[in-house]
């Protein structure tokens, strides 16, 4: 590989880490809906933002939990 190369994968590894760590900021740790966040990053369809988007554990085990106690 190239030192241009490794600097081109580099970038898109950046940008792609930049735009993850966002969305997981604005969704996840904010409780920011899908919808807004997918304007503030700029796309046009929501399966572009919901891309960058992790559920986290914790999450996970609060859903979980709300689940469980509803009857």
């Amino acid at each position: 590989m190239t030192i241009l190369a490794d600097q081109s994968l580099l970038k898109l590894l950046t940008n792609r880490l930049a735009r993850h760590s966002f969305s997981q900021y604005w969704q996840g740790e904010k409780g920011i809906p899908v919808h807004f966040v997918q304007k503030m990053m700029g796309h046009t369809d929501i399966a572009t933002t919901k891309s960058y988007y992790d559920t986290t554990p914790d999450e996970i085990i609060q859903a979980i939990k709300t689940l469980a106690f509803k009857k």
